[in-house]
Formats: C-alpha cells, sequence, structure tokens
C-alpha cells in the first residue's frame, strides 16, 4: 500500500514544503529508497534509517517525536 502511495499524485507540490521534515524507516521496509527520494526532493529534509522494520521502529519513532516537539516546543 506505501509503495501505491509514493506514485501516485498527492493532490499539492510536496516539493513547496518548507518546514523541517523527518522521514523514518525501518531497514528492511520495502519502500526505504522512497524515504531518500523524499530527502532530496524536500528542502528541509532528512531521512533516517532505524533498526528494524515498520513495526518494531515504533518506540524508536516515537522518542524522536517527543524529542522533537519538545524541542520546538521551548521545553
Amino acid at each position: 500500500p506505501e509503495a501505491r502511495l509514493a506514485t501516485q499524485p498527492w493532490g499539492f507540490d510536496h516539493r513547496a514544503i518548507g518546514c523541517p521534515v523527518c522521514i523514518l524507516s525501518g531497514e528492511t521496509d520495502v519502500s526505504r529508497a522512497y524515504g531518500d527520494t523524499w530527502a532530496r526532493e524536500l528542502r528541509n529534509a532528512k531521512h533516517l534509517t532505524l533498526p528494524g522494520a515498520h513495526v518494531p521502529i515504533a518506540p524508536v519513532a516515537r522518542r524522536i517525536l517527543a524529542e522533537t516537539w519538545r524541542s520546538l516546543s521551548g521545553g
């Protein structure tokens, strides 16, 4: 399903996104290469490949999101 979403129009130009973007993939995710492409196409993006696959990266992703939220909110 993810690969299908990645190859269909989203209804907007994703390259217009200017805010920081962090793309997370698991090292065994089939669609991991899309993260590299999106990181190149977005002005302010980085792609992190985490150990494991889609579901096992969830705790790491939650930690990264929480740390990002705290840094953006000044907390």
